[in-house]
């Protein structure tokens, strides 16, 4: 598995900065002086769209058994178009 400590940590980040981060619900001196003057709501977003990104352009998503299947379905295609190709 992938290090899920890493995520939620990122996941709860993201719910209570950027919908919780300018309300009441965060301390005045933080909302004003941190939040707000830094911009410090779209952070959470684009640290999780990069990794979103980064996963989708180098992790490898295949499985053994999709490769078992896909294997089996060329296998068919290749018998059967021998097989046509002996009937003409």
């Amino acid at each position: 598995m992938r290090n899920t400590a890493l995520i939620i940590i990122l996941i709860v980040l993201l719910l209570v900065i950027t919908g919780l981060g300018l309300t009441d619900a965060m301390p005045k001196p933080i909302r004003q002086d941190i939040i707000a003057k830094y911009s410090i709501k779209a952070w959470p977003c684009i640290v999780v769209w990069l990794m979103i990104s980064w996963e989708l352009l180098f992790k490898d998503f295949t499985t053994e058994e999709s490769l078992r299947e896909e294997h089996l379905v060329l296998s068919d295609d290749m018998r059967s178009r021998d097989v046509k190709l002996k009937t003409y």
